[in-house]
């Protein structure tokens, strides 16, 4: 934790440097995934929310900066999918629709990344597996269905890119899940079809 003591201290003598912060948070939250992967779940979301109180402001004020708003969207992606195997719900739908509204935005901002698009049809993703688990499967179909329309077009943009490729795949296997639990089976293998 040496990394991070020092950027503390940089990022004290220097608040108006949005690199000291952006490169704080990255460390962050580069502990933080280390740290679940430990199942060390509270020191965490702790990294996260220290990532996340550093990265709020740059966001705020430079809303189409791919770094910090990535990073940002990462967190709220990260600790939403934390609060649903929690069973927080209401948290980690909001945490994720946050997640969703920065990558629409870098989306907008920088059409030519593709892997902002990934992004955003990943935490599309996420929202969509926490309604399911929530019970609500029309929200979960719907937010699959929008996932699955990302990764279509990026797709199309670059085929060659196998990530693409297995996120359009999963897309369509997730959202044939949901579409069976609701016993729309005939829609359902339509998707799974797609999956394979």
């Amino acid at each position: 934790m040496l990394a991070i003591a020092l950027l503390e201290t940089l990022v004290a003598k220097h608040p108006d440097n949005m690199d000291y912060s952006t490169t704080l948070a990255r460390n962050c939250v580069n502990v933080a995934i280390v740290l679940k992967e430990l199942d060390r779940v509270d020191e965490s979301i702790a990294m996260y929310d220290r990532g996340s109180s550093l990265l709020i402001p740059w966001v705020e004020k430079y809303p189409d900066d791919e770094i910090a708003g990535s990073l940002l969207a990462i967190i709220y992606n990260n600790t939403g999918i934390h609060d649903v195997s929690g069973a927080q719900f209401g948290d980690a739908v909001d945490r994720l629709r946050k997640a969703i509204s920065i990558h629409e935005r870098l989306v907008l901002a920088h059409p030519q990344k593709l892997i902002f698009r990934n992004s955003l049809g990943l935490h599309h993703t996420s929202l969509g597996d926490a309604l399911e688990k929530m019970g609500d499967l029309d929200g979960a179909i719907t937010e699959h269905r929008h996932a699955v329309r990302v990764f279509v077009a990026n797709w199309k943009m670059a085929p060659e890119h196998d990530r693409f490729a297995y996120s359009l795949a999963s897309g369509y296997g997730n959202c044939g899940s949901c579409l069976k639990q609701r016993g729309e089976y005939d829609e359902a293998v339509r998707f799974q079809q797609l999956a394979v």
